[in-house]
């Protein structure tokens, strides 16, 4: 596969496979922190767009935020596990 995934002769892989997890964590809690801010946002009573749209965008961003960091997170425990 490309840039080495998945190749068992590669002595980085599961370093490297780490380092992408934590990125995904760090992804998916800025996510979630985007749709918090965005529900904050709603409290501002000068803001002109439309709440309903922002409040679901702000859903969106969490699950999805939520979701990809948990992923993550499980991935990185099945890596610590297997490398045991």
């Amino acid at each position: 596969m490309l840039f080495g995934r998945n190749n068992p002769g590669d002595p980085d892989a599961a370093a490297k496979e780490t380092s992408r997890c934590v990125l995904r964590i760090l992804i998916g809690g800025y996510l979630v922190y985007l749709g918090v801010q965005i529900l904050k946002g709603l409290k501002d009573p000068a803001s002109t767009v439309n709440p309903t749209l922002l409040t679901i965008c702000s859903i969106v961003f969490i699950v999805i935020g939520a979701g990809f960091a948990l992923y993550a997170l499980r991935r990185m425990i099945i890596l610590s596990r297997a490398a045991m």
